[in-house]
């Protein structure tokens, strides 16, 4: 938000201002020929998300869905375009196919539009640029790129190094070229956070808590992650949950899109993925040219590490 001063402005400075604010109006004045009147005027939403870390990369389509009425006949019909997309990534070696495609729907209720993702077996590079294609028939053709963040290494710990549940975690690590920012935490197992009832039987999911900060490219490199595992050691019947023994720390260069996008997000963006992501819905950003979306590569290391024994 724009602070203005209290004091009195010089004459020519109105006059300025005045001009400014006439003009600003004249270019925020809606343009009524060009509105969005159905959702058939809508393009497809595309995310492409690229991870260092990662044996296989993912793409997702969805499709603009109306805002109310019956259409389960127009989704149908919407479905089997999607269904024949060709999503292609290109880098310096040249091109490969997501040829693997999984059609994602809610459990909750069948005509609530489907989620479509594209996988390839594909490991992406540090400081490689990528080309994404993405053709849907009778909707068009939309194109993406980005470069990823440049290598680097954690330098606070070694893999297998046993964390000290008691004290904030201080990560230390070098630059990566062209990282527009960082994302630095812990992540550990829980075993019993989630007791599934199928039948007679009953499932124990294992899940993952985590911790982490953001930081800025310009700062230096060290973050302090404060997170609460060591509630768990303190006292049998603390918290219902069963820490796992196992824990990883973790750093990601972000790309410019993938650190934009966490921006607008943290300033109040739709998410796509929650809180977690760095995906930020259409309409907070987009880099995808014809449609709408996100495509970001991460850089990403990880170290492994292990949690102490819990005292009996």
């Amino acid at each position: 938000m724009m602070k203005v001063s209290n004091s009195k402005p010089p004459r020519f400075l109105l006059g300025l201002a005045c001009g400014l604010f006439s003009l600003t109006f004249i270019a925020c004045e809606p343009d009524y020929g060009n509105l969005l009147t159905s959702h058939k005027d809508l393009t497809p939403s595309i995310f492409a998300f690229l991870n260092t870390a990662a044996d296989s990369q993912y793409v997702i389509l969805q499709n603009p869905t109306p805002a109310a009425g019956s259409y389960t006949e127009f989704l149908e019909k919407e479905y089997q375009l999607y269904r024949q997309a060709i999503v292609t990534l290109a880098d310096g070696a040249g091109d490969f196919v997501f040829h693997a495609k999984y059609e994602l729907f809610s459990s909750f209720h069948e005509d609530f539009p489907h989620d479509f993702v594209f996988v390839s077996a594909h490991r992406v590079l540090p400081r490689e640029s990528y080309r994404l294609r993405v053709e849907i028939p009778q909707k068009g053709l939309y194109t993406a790129s980005t470069t990823a963040s440049g290598d680097f290494q954690i330098l606070s710990h070694r893999a297998q190094d046993t964390l000290d549940v008691f004290k904030p975690l201080s990560v230390r690590w070098t630059a990566s070229e062209g990282a527009a920012g960082y994302r630095v935490g812990l992540r550990w197992t829980v075993l019993d956070s989630f007791r599934i009832k199928r039948g007679t039987s009953t499932k124990v999911d294992t899940v993952y808590g985590r911790q982490y900060f953001y930081v800025e490219p310009s700062t230096e490199r060290i973050s302090i992650v404060d997170y609460y595992l060591a509630l768990y050691y303190k006292s049998p019947g603390a918290f219902s949950q069963t820490v796992g023994n196992d824990a990883t720390v973790f750093v990601e260069a972000f790309d410019t899109p993938a650190w934009l996008a966490r921006d607008l997000n943290r300033r109040g963006a739709i998410y796509y993925g929650g809180p977690d992501e760095v995906r930020a819905m259409p309409g907070s950003y987009s880099n995808i040219a014809n449609g709408r979306g996100l495509m970001s590569a991460v850089t990403m290391k990880t170290v492994p590490l292990v949690l102490p024994p819990r005292k009996k």
